[in-house]
C-alpha cells in the first residue's frame, strides 16, 4: 500500500496535518515496490559495504533519469578528487540525485584540463545547453571559471 496525501474539496480533511487534505491508501503497483526496494537496497549497501558513490544535485540534460549509456560530469577539479576517481576506474559508482539512490553506472574514464579547452560539443551534451554563456553561467554556479582546472568523468551507466 502507498500511502499519498490528497486534495479534497471543502472540509476539514482527515488526520492530515494540512488542512483541505486527507491521507488515501492505494495499492502499489509491482513497479512501485521494485523501484522502492530498489532505493532502499542501495541505501543500505552504500553505507553497510562503503560502495562508491557520486553525488548529484540536478538532472540537468536528463542523462540520469534516461536509464542506460555512456554519460559525463564535469568536476571542479582538486588534487584529492583527481586521485580518488583516478583510483577507481572500471569501479561501480551508486548514483545519488538530492540525496536518493537512482542507480549504479561504472566510470569508464577520467581527464583533467583547463574549462577553457573543453569542446562546445561536449559541454552541450553534458548540460543540455546549447548558448555558450548559459553553459557558462550553469559552471559559474559551481564556481567554476574558464581558467579553473576540471576533471571530466565519464560513466557506462548500468542500473
Amino acid at each position: 500500500m502507498i500511502d499519498k496525501l490528497v486534495k479534497i474539496k471543502g472540509g476539514k480533511g482527515g488526520l492530515s496535518s494540512r488542512p483541505g487534505y486527507k491521507h488515501v491508501c492505494e495499492p502499489a503497483t509491482a513497479e512501485q515496490i521494485l523501484r522502492s526496494l530498489k532505493k532502499s537496497y542501495l541505501e543500505f549497501y552504500i553505507k553497510e559495504k562503503k560502495m562508491n558513490s557520486i553525488k548529484f544535485s540536478h538532472d540537468w540534460n536528463g542523462k540520469l533519469s534516461k536509464g542506460a549509456g555512456i554519460f559525463t560530469t564535469i568536476r571542479k577539479s582538486d588534487p584529492k578528487k583527481n586521485d580518488y576517481y583516478g583510483e577507481r576506474i572500471g569501479e561501480i559508482f551508486v548514483l545519488i540525485l538530492n540525496g536518493k539512490a537512482i542507480g549504479e553506472a561504472t566510470l569508464v574514464d577520467i581527464w583533467s584540463c583547463q574549462f577553457s579547452d573543453l569542446n562546445p560539443p561536449l559541454l552541450m551534451v553534458d548540460t543540455g545547453y546549447k548558448e555558450q554563456l548559459k553553459i557558462e553561467k550553469l559552471f559559474n554556479s559551481f564556481k567554476i571559471g574558464k581558467k579553473d582546472r576540471v576533471i571530466v568523468l565519464v560513466f557506462d551507466r548500468i542500473s
